[in-house]
């Protein structure tokens, strides 16, 4: 909200998924953004939709939805790949 940008316009979109009921929120801001939902329906020009956080360390519900995920500490994870 602060750049001014539409979500469709970045490279890159990180969620933190802080309780399975935020899934709910992600389909919505997907939707009125014209982002389709499932990573199978996304082409290149859409962004990569990254997640973690606490409710993603079981991974496999929403596999279909993410092209990437963190489990753990994603500062960490991010410091581990420089």
């Amino acid at each position: 909200m602060e750049s001014g940008r539409a979500l469709n316009e970045f490279d890159m979109v990180g969620f933190s998924l802080q309780h399975e009921a935020f899934l709910h929120q992600c389909a919505t801001m997907l939707d009125l953004c014209g982002i389709p939902f499932f990573a199978e329906e996304r082409e290149a020009s859409f962004p990569l939709l990254i997640a973690g956080g606490p409710a993603s360390f079981n991974p496999e519900p929403v596999a279909l939805l993410f092209d990437a995920m963190v489990i753990g500490d994603g500062e960490q994870a991010a410091l581990d790949r420089l």
